[in-house]
């Protein structure tokens, strides 16, 4: 325990007054020295009561303190976190989520023993409302059909090198050699960050044993506006980065939107011949949609077998759809171009 480094825990936050509570008493329960601890909740100004909620846990729990980010925004609020903190291990949380008792103590250790840049576990998805669509709903966003090769999501039984984590872990002398979180960025913030780390010929390491659970929302209406939302951001993001941000799995539903769209226009406005690569493209979509849902329902629950091809497609479409809006709007953009003509840096070290 006395070789144990100084942690601080940085928390984004804003009206989270149905989570925090269970989340801070995850990390409480944790089973690392507080003295050796802080958890900094960098709070976007809640009106929801949050903000009393961690009041209250800082009142008992002196290595709990609430910091305010007016600008309200993910990467404000981790940087906020970071340059506030006093530890020489930062680990970075999300209030979404409740954490196994080792959590902190794995990483922390894995981060040292194995001398790499980022370390994370894997998150075990549930949903935030209970019944038979929101379960659905969740095994889509942990089956690789639904969300690629993401192996914090999908899970793994052994150590890898990947491209991202789940929250991470780093020595907080890595924020001075490569930057903080660009401000830029306000959603996939962690994947820029991610990419940054790898282009400096860093290392991140996904350790199964490091566990997490992540309430998702699992309404269909939330679950088809959030797949556009992290499309639309995910690749409008591509103005403020150049190169590796994005990966293969993030084209292929914008490729497969594109080829649906253009076939089926192209078959009204030029000629009917192009319907048939629209009829192959779904030809070729669904046989492999119910193969994955079997895979599922055959594990879990035979009904699966029935609603995920149209869940699955309707991720799919959505995520598309939002990451061809997002493609064009970057695209269109002054800073696309400036970033390209000009060269100018990958992210601001605020």
């Amino acid at each position: 325990m006395q070789d144990l480094p100084f942690v601080s825990v940085v928390f984004p936050c804003l009206n989270e007054n149905k989570y925090i509570a269970a989340c801070l008493d995850s990390v409480i329960a944790n089973d690392y020295p507080k003295e050796k601890l802080e958890v900094l909740l960098c709070d976007g100004m809640s009106d929801d009561g949050t903000r009393d909620i961690i009041t209250s846990y800082a009142n008992k729990h002196p290595y709990i303190k609430m910091l305010d980010n007016p600008q309200k925004s993910i990467p404000n609020a981790l940087n906020i976190g970071i340059k506030n903190s006093k530890g020489t291990v930062i680990v970075r949380m999300d209030v979404h989520a409740s954490y196994e008792n080792d959590y902190i103590k794995k990483c922390a250790e894995r981060l040292i023993e194995y001398g790499v840049d980022n370390v994370g576990g894997i998150i075990i998805t549930k949903p935030k409302e209970s019944g038979f669509l929101a379960n659905a709903i969740v095994a889509t966003l942990t089956s690789s059909f639904g969300v690629g090769n993401s192996l914090f999501r999908i899970g793994s039984n052994k150590p890898l090198e990947v491209d991202t984590v789940f929250g991470g872990c780093f020595r907080r002398t890595l924020f001075d050699k490569i930057g903080f979180y660009d401000e830029n960025i306000t959603r996939s913030e962690d994947l820029e960050f991610n990419s940054r780390i790898k282009q400096n010929g860093g290392k991140i390491i996904l350790f199964p044993d490091i566990k997490a659970t992540y309430y998702a929302r699992a309404n269909f209406l939330d679950y088809c506006r959030y797949s556009y939302i992290y499309g639309f951001c995910g690749a409008n993001n591509l103005k403020f980065v150049s190169k590796g941000f994005l990966k293969i799995r993030h084209f292929i539903p914008p490729t497969f939107v594109a080829t649906l769209a253009g076939s089926f226009l192209l078959g009204i406005l030029l000629t009917p011949k192009f319907f048939w690569v629209f009829a192959l493209a779904l030809g070729a979509y669904f046989p492999v949609a119910f193969y994955f849902s079997f895979k599922v329902a055959s594990k879990d629950d035979w009904r699966y077998f029935f609603i995920l091809p149209i869940l699955f497609f309707c991720r799919h479409i959505f995520f598309g759809c939002g990451s061809i809006w997002g493609i064009l709007k970057a695209v269109g953009s002054k800073e696309f171009w400036v970033k390209r003509i000009f060269k100018t840096p990958k992210h601001r070290t605020v």
